[in-house]
Protein backbone atom coordinates (compact mmCIF):
# COMPACT_ATOMS: atom_id res chain seq x y z
CA UNK A 1 0.00 0.00 0.00
CA UNK A 2 2.97 2.53 1.07
CA UNK A 3 3.85 2.27 -3.09
CA UNK A 4 0.46 2.77 -4.10
CA UNK A 5 -0.11 5.60 -1.53
CA UNK A 6 2.97 7.48 -3.08
CA UNK A 7 2.63 7.13 -6.85
CA UNK A 8 -0.26 5.11 -7.96
CA UNK A 9 -0.47 3.48 -10.73
CA UNK A 10 -3.07 3.47 -13.25
CA UNK A 11 -3.97 1.23 -16.47
CA UNK A 12 -7.29 2.74 -17.99
CA UNK A 13 -9.34 3.00 -21.30
CA UNK A 14 -8.10 -0.45 -22.19
CA UNK A 15 -10.84 -1.46 -25.74
CA UNK A 16 -10.64 -4.07 -27.66
CA UNK A 17 -11.82 -4.53 -31.90
CA UNK A 18 -12.46 -6.89 -34.35
CA UNK A 19 -9.84 -6.00 -37.09
CA UNK A 20 -12.10 -7.71 -39.72
CA UNK A 21 -15.01 -10.37 -39.34
CA UNK A 22 -17.32 -10.62 -42.55
CA UNK A 23 -20.25 -12.63 -43.71
CA UNK A 24 -20.93 -15.40 -41.46
CA UNK A 25 -17.68 -15.70 -39.38
CA UNK A 26 -17.49 -14.30 -35.57
CA UNK A 27 -14.45 -12.45 -34.48
CA UNK A 28 -13.09 -13.41 -31.08
CA UNK A 29 -14.52 -12.71 -28.34
CA UNK A 30 -12.36 -11.57 -25.64
CA UNK A 31 -12.81 -12.78 -21.94
CA UNK A 32 -12.52 -10.85 -19.04
CA UNK A 33 -10.25 -8.07 -20.46
CA UNK A 34 -10.28 -5.53 -17.55
CA UNK A 35 -8.09 -8.75 -15.62
CA UNK A 36 -5.76 -8.93 -18.10
CA UNK A 37 -3.65 -6.18 -16.59
CA UNK A 38 -3.66 -4.53 -13.38
CA UNK A 39 -1.62 -1.90 -11.42
CA UNK A 40 1.04 -4.22 -9.88
CA UNK A 41 2.09 -5.11 -13.67
CA UNK A 42 3.42 -1.05 -14.27
CA UNK A 43 7.13 -2.03 -14.97
CA UNK A 44 9.50 -0.87 -12.08
CA UNK A 45 11.69 0.84 -14.99
CA UNK A 46 8.51 2.96 -15.92
CA UNK A 47 7.78 3.88 -12.78
CA UNK A 48 11.22 4.61 -11.76
CA UNK A 49 11.05 6.95 -15.02
CA UNK A 50 7.83 8.51 -14.59
CA UNK A 51 6.89 7.00 -18.25
CA UNK A 52 3.30 6.78 -19.36
CA UNK A 53 1.69 6.72 -22.92
CA UNK A 54 -0.93 5.01 -24.79
CA UNK A 55 -0.38 2.10 -26.89
CA UNK A 56 -2.76 0.44 -29.62
CA UNK A 57 -1.55 -3.94 -30.23
CA UNK A 58 -2.86 -5.98 -32.80
CA UNK A 59 -3.24 -10.21 -31.50
CA UNK A 60 -3.70 -12.57 -33.47
CA UNK A 61 -5.95 -15.20 -31.60
CA UNK A 62 -5.44 -19.19 -32.45
CA UNK A 63 -8.08 -21.50 -32.68
CA UNK A 64 -7.45 -22.52 -29.35
CA UNK A 65 -8.32 -18.84 -27.76
CA UNK A 66 -4.69 -17.61 -27.42
CA UNK A 67 -2.51 -15.17 -28.31
CA UNK A 68 -0.35 -16.64 -30.80
CA UNK A 69 1.56 -13.06 -32.20
CA UNK A 70 1.24 -9.68 -30.84
CA UNK A 71 2.06 -6.30 -32.77
CA UNK A 72 2.53 -3.14 -32.02
CA UNK A 73 -0.03 -0.93 -34.32
CA UNK A 74 0.60 2.42 -32.42
CA UNK A 75 3.68 2.90 -29.81
CA UNK A 76 3.39 4.80 -26.20
CA UNK A 77 6.62 6.24 -27.05
CA UNK A 78 8.42 4.04 -24.63
CA UNK A 79 9.84 0.37 -25.55
CA UNK A 80 9.68 -0.31 -22.07
CA UNK A 81 5.97 -0.02 -22.02
CA UNK A 82 5.31 -1.21 -25.52
CA UNK A 83 7.03 -4.57 -24.44
CA UNK A 84 5.15 -4.93 -21.46
CA UNK A 85 2.26 -4.72 -22.92
CA UNK A 86 2.79 -7.79 -26.20
CA UNK A 87 4.39 -9.71 -23.50
CA UNK A 88 1.29 -9.71 -20.25
CA UNK A 89 -1.00 -9.74 -23.45
CA UNK A 90 0.81 -12.92 -24.84
CA UNK A 91 0.82 -14.43 -21.36
CA UNK A 92 -2.81 -13.44 -20.22
CA UNK A 93 -5.35 -12.31 -22.89
CA UNK A 94 -7.65 -15.59 -23.62
CA UNK A 95 -10.67 -15.35 -25.96
CA UNK A 96 -13.37 -17.65 -27.67
CA UNK A 97 -11.87 -18.52 -30.76
CA UNK A 98 -13.12 -16.74 -33.81
CA UNK A 99 -15.51 -18.95 -36.20
CA UNK A 100 -15.11 -19.70 -40.28
CA UNK A 101 -17.91 -19.46 -42.24
CA UNK A 102 -18.98 -23.40 -41.07
CA UNK A 103 -18.94 -22.68 -37.69
CA UNK A 104 -15.78 -23.88 -36.45
CA UNK A 105 -12.48 -22.26 -34.60
CA UNK A 106 -10.44 -20.52 -36.63
CA UNK A 107 -7.60 -18.10 -36.25
CA UNK A 108 -8.67 -14.30 -35.72
CA UNK A 109 -7.47 -10.97 -35.28
CA UNK A 110 -8.10 -8.18 -32.50
CA UNK A 111 -7.08 -4.83 -32.18
CA UNK A 112 -6.53 -3.99 -28.07
CA UNK A 113 -5.41 -0.34 -26.37
CA UNK A 114 -4.11 -0.04 -23.34
CA UNK A 115 -3.09 3.18 -21.48
CA UNK A 116 -0.30 3.63 -18.78
CA UNK A 117 -1.37 6.80 -16.57
CA UNK A 118 0.48 7.50 -13.04
CA UNK A 119 -1.29 9.62 -10.81
CA UNK A 120 0.98 11.40 -8.20
CA UNK A 121 -0.77 11.49 -4.60
CA UNK A 122 0.58 14.48 -2.34
CA UNK A 123 2.63 13.63 0.69
CA UNK A 124 -0.16 15.65 2.77
CA UNK A 125 -2.74 13.24 0.84
CA UNK A 126 -0.60 10.07 1.98
CA UNK A 127 -0.18 11.37 5.72
CA UNK A 128 -3.92 11.86 6.37
CA UNK A 129 -4.76 8.57 4.43
CA UNK A 130 -2.49 7.11 7.55
CA UNK A 131 -3.47 9.08 10.54
CA UNK A 132 -7.32 8.10 9.08
CA UNK A 133 -6.38 4.47 9.10
CA UNK A 134 -4.11 4.06 12.23
CA UNK A 135 -6.11 7.02 14.45
CA UNK A 136 -9.48 6.75 13.27
CA UNK A 137 -11.75 4.01 15.27
CA UNK A 138 -13.37 2.63 11.75
CA UNK A 139 -12.47 3.33 7.98
CA UNK A 140 -14.79 1.98 5.70
CA UNK A 141 -14.94 1.54 1.60
CA UNK A 142 -18.17 0.80 -0.19
CA UNK A 143 -17.98 0.27 -3.73
CA UNK A 144 -19.07 -1.95 -7.15
CA UNK A 145 -16.76 -4.71 -8.27
CA UNK A 146 -17.54 -4.95 -11.96
CA UNK A 147 -17.30 -8.41 -13.95
CA UNK A 148 -14.21 -7.20 -15.75
CA UNK A 149 -12.21 -6.43 -12.63
CA UNK A 150 -12.63 -2.81 -12.49
CA UNK A 151 -13.58 -0.71 -9.01
CA UNK A 152 -16.28 1.98 -9.18
CA UNK A 153 -18.22 4.29 -7.75
CA UNK A 154 -16.44 4.05 -4.39
CA UNK A 155 -17.50 5.66 -1.27
CA UNK A 156 -15.26 6.50 1.91
CA UNK A 157 -16.73 6.76 5.60
CA UNK A 158 -14.31 7.53 8.11
CA UNK A 159 -16.19 6.85 12.02
CA UNK A 160 -13.93 8.35 14.39
CA UNK A 161 -14.72 7.79 18.21
CA UNK A 162 -15.91 11.02 18.94
CA UNK A 163 -17.45 12.86 16.07
CA UNK A 164 -19.87 12.69 13.18
CA UNK A 165 -19.21 10.15 10.18
CA UNK A 166 -17.10 11.78 7.66
CA UNK A 167 -18.78 10.75 4.06
CA UNK A 168 -17.07 11.16 0.93
CA UNK A 169 -16.31 9.92 -2.38
CA UNK A 170 -12.81 7.54 -2.38
CA UNK A 171 -9.41 10.03 -2.92
CA UNK A 172 -6.65 8.14 -5.11
CA UNK A 173 -4.80 6.19 -2.29
CA UNK A 174 -8.24 4.79 -1.21
CA UNK A 175 -9.32 4.02 -4.43
CA UNK A 176 -6.20 2.35 -5.42
CA UNK A 177 -7.09 0.09 -2.21
CA UNK A 178 -10.09 -0.73 -3.98
CA UNK A 179 -9.14 -1.40 -7.12
CA UNK A 180 -6.71 -3.93 -5.64
CA UNK A 181 -9.25 -5.96 -4.01
CA UNK A 182 -11.74 -6.02 -7.19
CA UNK A 183 -8.49 -7.38 -9.10
CA UNK A 184 -8.01 -10.11 -6.20
CA UNK A 185 -11.84 -11.15 -6.08
CA UNK A 186 -12.34 -14.88 -7.04
CA UNK A 187 -13.64 -14.81 -10.56
CA UNK A 188 -17.39 -15.02 -10.92
CA UNK A 189 -17.94 -14.71 -14.87
CA UNK A 190 -20.65 -12.42 -14.69
CA UNK A 191 -22.23 -9.47 -12.79
CA UNK A 192 -21.48 -6.46 -10.42
CA UNK A 193 -20.84 -7.34 -6.60
CA UNK A 194 -20.87 -4.64 -3.89
CA UNK A 195 -17.73 -4.88 -1.88
CA UNK A 196 -17.08 -3.45 1.46
CA UNK A 197 -13.85 -2.82 3.05
CA UNK A 198 -13.16 -2.25 6.74
CA UNK A 199 -10.31 -1.17 8.71
CA UNK A 200 -10.78 -0.28 12.40
CA UNK A 201 -8.04 0.17 14.95
CA UNK A 202 -8.95 -0.05 18.55
CA UNK A 203 -7.10 -0.34 21.75
CA UNK A 204 -8.34 -3.69 22.69
CA UNK A 205 -9.66 -7.05 20.88
CA UNK A 206 -13.00 -6.89 22.32
CA UNK A 207 -13.82 -3.67 20.15
CA UNK A 208 -11.74 -4.70 17.16
CA UNK A 209 -13.66 -7.93 16.99
CA UNK A 210 -17.02 -5.86 17.28
CA UNK A 211 -15.79 -3.41 14.85
CA UNK A 212 -14.75 -5.86 12.09
CA UNK A 213 -18.15 -7.48 12.45
CA UNK A 214 -20.81 -4.50 12.13
CA UNK A 215 -21.62 -5.75 8.71
CA UNK A 216 -24.88 -8.10 7.98
CA UNK A 217 -26.37 -9.08 4.98
CA UNK A 218 -23.06 -9.76 3.52
CA UNK A 219 -20.92 -12.34 2.94
CA UNK A 220 -17.44 -12.33 4.56
CA UNK A 221 -14.42 -13.12 2.33
CA UNK A 222 -11.40 -12.87 4.94
CA UNK A 223 -10.73 -10.91 8.34
CA UNK A 224 -6.57 -10.51 9.54
CA UNK A 225 -6.00 -8.86 12.90
CA UNK A 226 -2.68 -7.48 13.99
CA UNK A 227 -1.27 -5.63 17.15
CA UNK A 228 1.77 -2.52 17.63
CA UNK A 229 3.04 -0.25 19.67
CA UNK A 230 3.68 3.54 18.77
CA UNK A 231 5.66 5.09 21.18
CA UNK A 232 5.81 8.91 22.68
CA UNK A 233 7.85 9.59 19.78
CA UNK A 234 5.59 8.31 17.37
CA UNK A 235 7.50 5.69 15.89
CA UNK A 236 5.90 2.79 15.55
CA UNK A 237 7.09 -1.15 16.98
CA UNK A 238 6.94 -4.38 15.69
CA UNK A 239 4.14 -5.48 14.15
CA UNK A 240 2.32 -8.98 15.66
CA UNK A 241 -0.07 -10.86 13.37
CA UNK A 242 -3.27 -12.16 15.23
CA UNK A 243 -6.51 -13.66 13.25
CA UNK A 244 -6.21 -14.85 9.88
CA UNK A 245 -10.03 -16.27 9.13
CA UNK A 246 -11.55 -17.04 5.71
CA UNK A 247 -11.56 -18.59 2.36
CA UNK A 248 -10.14 -16.03 0.62
CA UNK A 249 -6.50 -15.98 0.50
CA UNK A 250 -5.82 -12.64 -1.60
CA UNK A 251 -6.26 -9.91 1.97
CA UNK A 252 -2.87 -8.16 2.21
CA UNK A 253 -1.24 -9.00 5.60
CA UNK A 254 -1.68 -6.24 7.99
CA UNK A 255 1.57 -6.36 8.91
CA UNK A 256 3.62 -6.03 5.69
CA UNK A 257 1.77 -2.87 5.55
CA UNK A 258 2.67 -0.47 8.01
CA UNK A 259 3.79 2.79 7.17
CA UNK A 260 7.66 4.17 7.47
CA UNK A 261 8.83 7.05 9.28
CA UNK A 262 6.89 8.85 12.28
CA UNK A 263 3.32 8.86 13.52
CA UNK A 264 1.36 11.53 14.90
CA UNK A 265 1.82 10.65 18.73
CA UNK A 266 -1.00 10.14 21.20
CA UNK A 267 -1.54 12.69 23.85
CA UNK A 268 -2.84 11.84 27.24
CA UNK A 269 -5.75 14.41 28.92
CA UNK A 270 -2.68 16.27 30.29
CA UNK A 271 -1.42 16.98 26.55
CA UNK A 272 1.64 14.70 27.26
CA UNK A 273 2.94 12.28 24.70
CA UNK A 274 2.27 9.09 25.76
CA UNK A 275 2.84 5.49 23.87
CA UNK A 276 -0.18 3.42 23.21
CA UNK A 277 -0.73 -0.19 21.56
CA UNK A 278 -3.16 -0.65 19.32
CA UNK A 279 -5.21 -3.75 17.67
CA UNK A 280 -5.92 -3.26 14.41
CA UNK A 281 -8.12 -5.20 11.71
CA UNK A 282 -9.44 -5.46 8.45
CA UNK A 283 -12.19 -7.19 6.75
CA UNK A 284 -13.72 -7.80 3.09
CA UNK A 285 -17.17 -8.09 2.30
CA UNK A 286 -19.54 -8.99 -0.81
CA UNK A 287 -22.52 -8.95 -1.94
CA UNK A 288 -24.51 -9.23 -5.35
CA UNK A 289 -25.31 -5.81 -6.88
CA UNK A 290 -29.72 -6.30 -7.43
Amino acid sequence: MRKALMLAAYLIGATTTPLHAAGKERAPIPQAPGRWLTVDDYPEEALRQEYSGTIDVGLTVGPDGKVKNCTVIWSSGQTVLDEATCNLMTQRATFEPALDQSGRPAEGHYRHRVSWKLSQVSKEETAQLIRQFMFSSVTQLTFVATADGQAKACVMEIMPARGDIVTNPCPNGAMTIAQRITERLPATGSGERAVRWIFASKSNETDLSRALSRTTGWQRLAMQTAAFVVDAQGLPGDCVAGLAEGSWPNLPPICGRMPDGRLPPLQDAKGKAVAQKFFMGHVVFIKPVP
